[in-house]
This record gives structure tokens, C-alpha cells and sequence, in this order.
């Protein structure tokens, strides 16, 4: 997939930029008066606010990818690149650099980044400031995510569409500790995983579990509210039978991932499969890498019996070997099942 667009747009950066070799030299610098002259190159005062260009890379199926170019506030000092000066960088990103991106196949971030950072012959083989390669593969990175749904309809068969599932460990949430703000930027993916579904496999975690499903149940709120079609994964403070009820009766999730082995007993298992389709509540037979293909076999059987939405590959973390073992034993278990059958008529 290739642009077909690129924009530059200069704004400010979060902070201020300071010449670091004014202060160290001025012992009685007075920040609020500014009473000392610069020292480093590009400074004109020694204090001036931060600058940044924002690269809007436009992708044919009408996303944006976007990336910041911005410095650190002690530009040009200890080796450093020099003081970055948005207006100055201006021409070359639209001479040089934009053609340059209107070029890039960007399914390919590694590769697209390795050139960018790099020399540039048009440029006498110098790199471009480190600010400007910052953005650009900023801007890179994301237009590759962006193309993750259109990868999974190229390669896949006709017909193939696979639900999207990420387990973020509450990571999310961190960064976006409101959960208004947290619904924008989870439509932001919904809209980059379109047409596939999106499940997002512990979005928060909280310190208590009355407060973990009091904030997913307001959050499964806002997004239907917004119309934005996530679907939310319950794990961390769901471990037990007695907690997946309780997460089912609030109406805090819509998949519960059944870690088999936190829930102690097999028939636990298959109670709370059984709750959550009695509930309306999708629910995923899970479990752990950490298992071995025994318990494994078994979780087979079990899903075979109260067949939940989906299952999680185990055990190991490979996939491939995980896959092979749940997959076989549902097949030779339904193959002696359709022989008993035959054999009873």
C-alpha cells in the first residue's frame, strides 16, 4: 500500500527548549528575565518555546497516519543534533522527503525505517535531523498498523474473518487513566481494525475487583453510547467461578477468558462456560503457555461438550504446537463420536 498524501504542519511541542551551555556558564541566570545571552547555535533566547512538524501520511483507504517531529529540551548540547527550527526543515521535507514517503510501500516498516534514518544521497549523503527521522518513522510505524485489516483480507481465503483479539495487561488503561479518554482512542482502533471484530483482552486493572468491574462496566457504557463496536475481555480479577458470575451479573464484559487452571476443578470450568451462555456473555476457554498437551486434550473435550466462543491455543507460546494438539484431539474425539453413532443404528 502506498500514500496518497503527505502533509507537514507545524505546531508547538509540550515544553520549552533550553540552551543548556548559557545556563552552566551564568550562575545568576534569571529564567524570568532572561538576562543572559544564548550561546548555542539557533537559540535566539535562552528559553524559547518548543516547535514540532506533524507528518500526516494519507492512505488510499482514507486513514491518516501521523507522526511528530520534535527535539529535547537541551537541543544542540553534548553532541547532540542542533536546535531544531521547524520552518527551517520545511523545504527539504517537501522537496526531498515527501516524494521519498509517496514512495514507500507501507506494509514494510522495518525497511522504510532503516532508509529514512540513514544518508541521503539528494542530501550529499547527510541523515536528516534527528527530530525529522523521529517523525517520519513515527508516521511509518503507524501507517504499517493501519494496514494490519487489509493485510489479514489479502492473505486470507475468501470468506476468512478472524476477530482481532489483543491482551494489553492494563496497559491501556494506564496510559488513559479516564475512561473517556480511553473509549477515543479504543474507537481509533476500531476503525484501523475494520471490518474484522476487535477484542481487547484486559483493557484496565484496577487495585480491587468491586473497582475493576464498576470501571469496565462504565467503559462497556461509553462505548455503546459512542457506537464504537470494541469488545471487552475480562481476565485479571476474574479467575474463579464465583467471580465470573459476578462480572456476567454486572454486565462488565463481553467475553470472560476461563483460565482453567485458576478455576481449580474441571466441572468449574464447564459451570462457568455454561453461566455465561445462560448470561448473553461470550466466554473463551482459556487457560496458560505454562500447561502441558494433557490438560490441554482435556480442555478439548470440554469445549467440545459446552462449546465456548472460542478457544486459546495451549500449551507453549508458539501457537503452531498449541493449535495442533486442541485442534487433533476435537477431531478424533468427533470422528469416535460419529462412529459410536453409526455403530448404535
Amino acid at each position: 500500500m502506498y500514500p496518497s498524501g503527505v502533509q507537514f504542519v507545524v505546531g508547538l511541542s509540550g515544553y520549552f527548549v533550553k540552551d543548556l551551555q548559557a545556563v552552566r556558564q551564568s550562575p545568576t541566570y534569571d529564567p524570568l528575565i532572561d538576562n543572559i545571552c544564548p550561546q548555542t547555535p539557533g537559540f535566539k533566547s535562552v528559553v524559547q518555546a518548543g516547535q514540532a512538524i506533524s507528518i500526516l501520511i494519507h492512505l488510499p483507504d482514507g486513514t491518516i497516519a501521523v507522526g511528530d517531529c520534535a527535539d529535547v529540551i537541551f537541543s544542540g548540547a553534548a553532541s547532540r543534533d542542533p536546535l531544531f527550527i521547524a520552518e527551517e526543515h520545511l523545504p527539504i521535507l517537501e522537496s526531498v522527503v515527501k516524494p521519498r514517503l509517496l514512495a514507500c510501500d507501507v506494509t514494510q516498516f522495518r525497511k522504510n525505517a532503516t532508509i529514512m534514518d540513514g544518508p541521503w544521497p539528494e542530501l550529499q549523503h547527510a541523515r536528516l535531523h534527528s527530530a525529522v527521522r523521529y517523525g517520519i518513522t513515527q508516521a511509518l510505524l503507524a501507517a504499517t498498523a493501519l494496514t494490519v485489516s487489509q493485510r489479514v483480507q489479502e492473505r486470507g481465503s475468501p470468506g476468512y474473518r478472524p476477530r482481532l483479539h489483543f491482551d494489553v495487561y492494563g496497559t491501556i488503561g494506564d496510559l488513559f487513566p479516564h475512561n473517556e479518554t480511553l473509549v477515543s482512542f479504543l474507537g481509533q482502533l476500531q476503525r484501523s481494525a475494520q471490518p474484522y471484530d476487535l477484542l481487547i483482552e484486559s483493557p484496565i486493572i484496577e487495585s480491587t475487583q468491586s473497582e475493576q468491574i464498576r470501571r469496565l462496566a462504565n467503559l462497556r457504557q461509553l462505548l455503546r453510547k459512542r457506537s464504537i463496536h470494541v469488545q471487552i475481555v475480562a481476565d485479571e480479577w476474574c479467575n474463579t467461578l464465583e467471580d465470573i458470575r459476578k462480572f456476567a451479573d454486572a454486565g462488565a464484559v463481553d467475553y470472560v477468558q476461563i483460565k482453567m487452571p485458576d478455576l481449580g476443578g474441571v466441572q468449574n470450568s464447564i459451570d462457568a462456560v455454561l453461566y455465561c451462555q445462560d448470561k448473553g456473555v461470550g466466554c473463551c476457554l482459556g487457560g496458560s503457555a505454562n500447561e502441558t498437551d494433557v490438560s490441554a486434550r482435556v480442555t478439548a473435550h470440554v469445549a467440545l461438550a459446552t462449546k465456548p466462543g472460542f478457544l486459546l491455543s495451549k500449551p507453549g507460546i508458539g501457537a503452531d504446537e498449541g493449535v495442533m494438539i486442541l485442534t487433533n484431539e476435537m477431531l478424533r474425539a468427533s470422528a469416535l463420536a460419529g462412529r459410536t453413532r453409526v455403530n448404535r443404528l
